[in-house]
Order: structure tokens, then C-alpha cells, then sequence
């Protein structure tokens, strides 16, 4: 009897733990990413002996093992693949390595703090798109968010 109270004891911690890990492990990956982020420019920095396209491919041979091991684990490949025949799909794609390529060539010209905060001026750009050739109205809480 004293085993079996026992055993139910180290399965609720075991529960609680596992509870506990599954709430703080996305706030964990969260900062990660933000981290990373952040310092993506002074990585680029730090690397001066390579142009923008040998950083930005082995950014993305990094990012594209680590993707397709989460994806594999999560059975989310083929759906994932499925998608790839979707026309959009492709042109978000090419844009959004043209964004990346530009971007790491900026850190490797430019200052780190005037490409960061360029970079992070990019939503304002989606608001003058919108005001300039969409015709919509530009309010405060969209600003302010």
C-alpha cells in the first residue's frame, strides 16, 4: 500500500513537471528566437572574411535541418510538402529570400544599429502601402499596437 502511494505520488510530480516544462518551454523558444534575432547582425559582423550569400546559406542549411527534424517529429512533413505546390507559396518564398539577402548584405555594409532599426521600421511600409494604393484609412490603434 505504501509502494502504491508511493508510485501515484512520483507520477503527479512526474505530471506537474512535465506540465510545468510544457508551459515555460515555449517562453524558453520564444527568447531564444528573440535572441537570436537580435544578434543576427553582430554574428554577421563577426564574420567579415564572407560575402552575404555564404552567411545567408549557411543560415538556411541550419534553419532547414533543425525545420525538417521538428517537422519529421511531428508528422507535419507531407503536409508541408503538399504545400509547396501552391503558386503563392513560391512567391512568398523568393520574396522573402530576397528580404533575407538584402539583409545580411545591410549588416555586412552598413552599421549594425542604423540596419536594425531600418529593418525594423519595415511595418510603417505596409501602412503607407496600404494608405497609398489599398485607399485604407490608417487609424491609432493600428500605430500604437
Amino acid at each position: 500500500m505504501y509502494r502504491d502511494i508511493k508510485i501515484k505520488m512520483y507520477k503527479s510530480l512526474r505530471e506537474k513537471d512535465k506540465n510545468m516544462l510544457q508551459k515555460q518551454l515555449p517562453i524558453f523558444l520564444i527568447f531564444l528566437a528573440a535572441f537570436s534575432w537580435a544578434f543576427a547582425g553582430v554574428f554577421i559582423k563577426q564574420l567579415p572574411q564572407y560575402g552575404a550569400f555564404e552567411i545567408l546559406s549557411l543560415r538556411f542549411l541550419i534553419s532547414s535541418i533543425i525545420l525538417t527534424l521538428f517537422l519529421i517529429l511531428n508528422n507535419r512533413l507531407i503536409s508541408i510538402v503538399k504545400e509547396l505546390k501552391n503558386k503563392n507559396i513560391w512567391i512568398l518564398i523568393i520574396h522573402l529570400l530576397g528580404c533575407y539577402y538584402f539583409g545580411t548584405l545591410a549588416f555586412t555594409l552598413a552599421p549594425i544599429g542604423e540596419t536594425n532599426l531600418l529593418i525594423a521600421v519595415s511595418p510603417l511600409f505596409v501602412f503607407l502601402y496600404n494608405y497609398l494604393f489599398q485607399q485604407e484609412k490608417i487609424y491609432k490603434q493600428e500605430i500604437w499596437l
